[in-house]
């Protein structure tokens, strides 16, 4: 087991060439009341987006706050359980011409200042999967444009006729054990992405595909699955709907470790 100390002045670390810290110009975060019946879950904008300069985060756990501040999965996140159910509600300003590793430090820092983060990372043998092309070739098509805009995901939570949540082209959703995502225009790194924090593992792209695509996929919690006569895993999802499949592999994962976190930020 490899054990590196993280040095949480990751700004100026990294870019030691500035004596600047790296911080949003405004940042306000404060705690979620999510809808016991089912929320949805994400962020948007922040670099890469086509809102760059807000970043605006609804019902993000720690968990999820720190996979992005640190460029790892929720479930390689170590620490104690309410770091997956306290929730919070995020609003920032991101500078012009933020890039991403610079749009980390921001977390990161802003993680410091307002939770008094300290953690370390650590490397350990793991089982991870491979996402491979299934018998049959893949169920869905490169993505052409067209001149009618695709309907985005609606305001308020609404199922389909299966009790799955509506999504809309692009955004992800889950109530009651039953999940859907949906990715327009999108490469298969997004759908990975979604893969790999279902599946809770390394998921490595062995398919060979890298167009730009339209998805549509719903599935069920394990734990919904077992006591349903139809029910579908997230793999099983994969296969039958996308015509792809996942195969374990040995490797190396990183953890994060959490040594220390307050529940409350500091006021904004």
């Amino acid at each position: 087991m490899l054990r590196t100390l993280i040095l949480f002045s990751v700004g100026c670390a990294v870019y030691a060439q500035s004596d600047q810290r790296l911080e949003f110009e405004v940042v306000s975060v404060k705690l979620s009341n999510p809808d016991p019946r089912g929320y949805t879950v994400g962020c948007k904008g922040g670099p890469g987006s086509d809102d760059p300069t807000t970043f605006r985060c609804t019902n993000m756990s720690f968990t999820n706050l720190l996979a992005r501040a640190f460029g790892v999965r929720y479930d390689q996140i170590q620490g104690p359980d309410w770091l997956r159910s306290q929730m919070f509600e995020i609003s920032a300003r991101v500078p012009p011409n933020t890039h991403e590793d610079q749009f980390r430090a921001m977390l990161q820092n802003m993680l410091t200042d307002r939770f008094k983060l300290q953690a370390h990372r650590e490397t350990k043998d793991a089982t991870i999967f491979a996402l491979l092309v299934a018998k049959g070739g893949p169920k869905f098509k490169e993505h052409v444009d067209s001149n009618n805009p695709p309907n985005d995901a609606p305001q308020q939570l609404t199922l389909d006729q299966e009790g799955y949540p509506e999504v809309g082209y692009a955004g992800m959703a889950c109530t009651g054990g039953r999940c859907a995502w949906g990715g327009h225009n999108a490469p298969l790194s997004d759908l990975l992405r979604q893969v790999t924090a279902q599946v809770g593992r390394t998921v490595l792209d062995e398919t060979g595909l890298r167009g730009k695509y339209d998805f549509k996929l719903h599935w069920m919690s394990a734990a919904m699955a077992q006591h349903e006569d139809n029910g579908i895993t997230i793999m099983q999802a994969l296969q039958d709907q996308l015509g792809l499949k996942l195969e374990s592999r040995k490797g190396r994962e990183d953890f994060l470790v959490v040594d220390h976190i307050e529940k409350l930020p500091t006021e904004n």
